[in-house]
């Protein structure tokens, strides 16, 4: 798997990556990889998700979500879809996009990578577990 920054190629594995991806994308670019998990959607939808995700607590502007999008379809990570055919659950305005695999492997290593934290955040004494405040 190859991930560019900046024109750059960045030669590292997939679970090296895990680790730069909340740097390279920010925490904004990972929430919008976890909400298109959930499937494919257009920008509106994918927001609204975000901000359930988040309980919302972080709310995304349009310049903002779609900044965010443009700079993961540069990255490969997400992809923009064919629309489809049936025109009627389909707005021929709206631009319908899905992660890809390299996406959603590096999403799933961040993810997994943070889980880890909560973990050491859990076990320090820090937070109460996770399982325990629902």
């Amino acid at each position: 798997m190859r991930l560019t920054w900046n024109g750059r190629l960045l030669g590292l594995a997939a679970g090296a990556l895990a680790g730069l991806l909340f740097v390279l994308l920010g925490w904004r670019g990972f929430l919008i990889l976890l909400a298109f998990a959930e499937g494919p959607s257009h920008g509106y939808e994918i927001r609204k998700r975000a901000e359930a995700l988040s309980q919302n607590t972080i709310k995304l502007d349009a310049g903002s979500l779609y900044r965010s999008i443009a700079h993961l379809l540069d990255q490969g990570l997400i992809e923009e879809l064919d629309p489809a055919s049936d025109a009627e659950t389909t707005d021929a305005r709206r631009r319908y996009y899905d992660l890809t695999p390299r996406g959603r492997e590096l999403a799933a290593a961040e993810a997994e990578r943070l889980a880890g934290l909560v973990e050491h955040a859990t076990f320090s004494g820090l937070i109460k577990s996770p399982k325990a405040a629902h």
